[in-house]
C-alpha cells in the first residue's frame, strides 16, 4: 500500500510540474504576444474580433458536448467507445461550422459591420480543428502524458505567434490574430496526434453515447452557459459602447483570465484526473480538494492585491495610452480574479465527483444575473459593467464553496482553516503596499512605472517572508513542486 501511495504521489507531482511547466510557457508567450499585438494593432481590430468570436466562441461548445472529460472519468474506456466520440465530436465540429456559415451574414448585419460575416467563416476553421483534436487531448491527460500536452502546446504557440506578430509587422491588421489563433489550433492538432498515434477505427455505437449522456449532457449545459455569460459581456459592452470599449473591455477580460489559465489551467485538468480516479476513497478526495483550495489562495491572494494596487502603471506603461481606459477597471478585475479562482476549483470538485447538475443550476442564476447586472452597468459606464460583474463573481464563488463543502462533507470551519492565514497574509500585502504609495506619491505620479516596480517588489517581499517565517502546507507543496531535477 505505502509503495502505492508513493508511485501515485509521483505521477500527481510529475503531472503538475509538466502541466505547470507548458502553462507558465503558455502565459509568457502569450502575455509577450498580447503587448506586441497590443502595440502594433488598435483597439477596434480587437472589438472586431471579439465581436466574431462571440458566436464562434459559444459555438465551439457545441464540438465537444462534454465528451472529453467523460471520457477521463471512464474507467479502461474501449477503442469502440473512444471512436464513437471522436466521430460525434468531429461530426458535431462539421455541423457547427455550417450553422456559423448559414447565420454569418445575420451576424454582420446586427453589428452593422461587413467584416464580421468574413470573419466568422474563417473562424470556423479553428472550430473544425478543435472538433478533431479533442480525444486526443483528452486521452492524453487520462494517461497523464501532460509532458507530451506540454511540448504540443507550446511549440504551436510559438509557431502562431511567430505567424501573427509577422502578419501585424506587415499591416494585415485584424487579420494576424485571426491566423494566430488558426496556425497554432493546426500545429497542435498535428503534433498532438502524433504523440499519440492512435486512430479511430470506423465503428459509431451509440450506446457508449448514451452510457455518458447524463454527465456530458449537464456538463455541456454549464460550459454553453459559462460562454454565454462571458461573451454576452464583450457583446453588450460593444453592442451598447463601440468597437473600440468592446475591445479594451475584451482585453481586458482576457488579461484576467491569463492568470486564472496560468494556475487553474495546470492545476486542474491534473486535479480532476486524479479525482476521477480516487472517487471510490471519498475521504482523498476530500484531502486534495482541501489541499487545492489552499494552493489556489496562496497563488492568487498576491496576484489580487497588486492588480487592485498597481494595475494603472503597468497598463500605461506596458500598453500605451490608448489603453488608458484599461487601467480604470483592472482593480475591479483584480478582486474578481481571486473569487474567480476559488470557484475553478470548486467546478473541479464537483465535475469529479459527477454533480455537474448542481453546477448547472447555479451557472442558470448567475448567467441571468451577469447580463442583467451587465446592460445596467453599460448605463453608467464601463467601470460600472466591470463592478456588476465583480458582484455575480462574488455570489457564484459563495453558492459553489457552499454547495461543494456540503457535497463533500466538510465542514465550513475546516475549509476556512485552509485560507483565513493566507487572507492575513494578504491584508499584510495589501497594507504595506497602500502605506508605500502614501509615501511615494509625493515623488511619482499613480500612473508612473517606478511606482508600480517599488510596490510590486516591496509587497511581493512582505507576503513571501510571511510565508517563510510562518509556512502554510501549501508552501511545502510549492517548494516540492520547483524541484525540477525530477522532471
Amino acid at each position: 500500500m505505502r509503495n502505492r501511495d508513493t508511485n501515485f504521489r509521483s505521477v500527481f507531482i510529475n503531472g503538475l510540474r509538466w502541466s505547470a511547466l507548458k502553462r507558465f510557457g503558455q502565459a509568457f508567450l502569450s502575455i509577450t504576444v498580447i503587448i506586441i499585438m497590443a502595440r502594433l494593432l488598435n483597439p477596434s481590430d480587437f472589438g472586431l474580433v471579439a465581436m466574431a468570436t462571440v458566436f464562434t466562441g459559444i459555438s465551439n461548445v457545441f464540438t465537444e458536448l462534454g465528451t472529453g472529460d467523460a471520457l477521463i472519468r471512464k474507467k479502461n474506456p474501449t477503442n469502440d467507445f473512444i471512436s464513437s466520440i471522436f466521430w460525434l465530436n468531429t461530426s458535431l465540429a462539421f455541423l457547427v461550422c455550417l450553422v456559423l456559415a448559414a447565420i454569418a451574414s445575420s451576424v454582420a448585419d446586427l453589428y452593422g459591420q461587413d467584416i464580421i460575416e468574413i470573419l466568422i467563416y474563417v473562424l470556423s476553421i479553428e472550430i473544425l480543428l478543435s472538433g478533431i483534436n479533442r480525444v486526443s487531448h483528452a486521452l492524453l491527460e487520462k494517461n497523464m502524458r501532460f509532458k507530451a500536452i506540454a511540448f504540443a502546446q507550446i511549440t504551436s504557440q510559438i509557431c502562431g505567434a511567430s505567424i501573427g506578430i509577422t502578419m501585424a509587422f506587415l499591416g494585415y491588421g485584424l487579420w494576424s490574430l485571426v491566423f494566430l489563433g488558426i496556425s497554432s489550433q493546426l500545429i497542435y492538432t498535428i503534433i498532438v496526434n502524433l504523440a499519440l498515434r492512435w486512430r479511430p477505427s470506423v465503428t459509431f455505437n451509440f450506446n457508449h453515447i448514451k452510457s455518458i449522456f447524463s454527465f456530458s449532457s449537464y456538463l455541456t449545459l454549464v460550459k454553453i452557459l459559462d460562454h454565454i455569460q462571458r461573451r454576452s459581456e464583450i457583446f453588450i459592452v460593444a453592442y451598447l459602447m463601440g468597437s473600440h470599449l468592446g475591445g479594451v473591455y475584451s482585453q481586458s477580460h482576457s488579461l484576467l483570465r491569463k492568470p486564472v489559465k496560468l494556475i487553474s489551467g495546470f492545476m486542474a485538468p491534473v486535479l480532476f484526473s486524479t479525482m476521477s480516479s480516487l472517487l471510490e476513497n471519498i475521504e482523498r478526495v476530500k484531502s486534495l480538494y482541501l489541499k487545492s483550495i489552499q494552493s489556489f489562495a496562496m497563488i492568487y491572494i498576491p496576484i489580487s492585491v497588486v492588480l487592485i494596487l498597481y494595475s494603472e502603471p503597468f497598463v500605461l506603461f506596458i500598453l500605451g495610452e490608448k489603453w488608458f481606459e484599461m487601467a480604470e477597471i483592472m482593480p475591479v478585475f483584480g478582486f474578481m480574479l481571486l473569487f474567480a479562482s476559488m470557484h475553478k476549483c470548486n467546478t473541479i470538485a464537483l465535475k469529479s465527483v459527477g454533480r455537474v447538475d448542481l453546477l448547472f443550476r447555479m451557472y442558470v442564476v448567475f448567467v441571468i444575473a451577469s447580463i442583467v447586472g451587465c446592460i445596467i452597468g453599460a448605463q453608467f459606464g464601463i467601470f460600472w459593467v466591470a463592478v456588476s460583474m465583480l458582484i455575480t463573481t462574488f455570489l457564484l464563488f459563495i453558492a459553489s464553496t457552499i454547495i461543494s463543502t456540503q457535497v463533500l462533507k466538510i465542514k465550513f470551519v475546516i475549509y476556512f482553516e485552509q485560507i483565513s492565514t493566507l487572507i492575513t497574509y494578504g491584508l499584510l500585502m495589501f497594507i504595506s503596499g497602500y502605506l508605500l504609495n502614501l509615501l511615494l506619491s509625493s515623488f511619482f505620479e499613480s500612473s508612473h512605472i517606478l511606482l508600480g516596480i517599488f510596490g510590486f517588489l516591496i509587497c511581493s517581499i512582505v507576503y513571501i517572508l510571511a510565508l517563510l517565517m510562518r509556512p502554510v502546507p501549501a508552501w511545502h507543496h510549492f517548494k516540492e513542486l520547483l524541484n525540477i531535477r525530477k522532471l
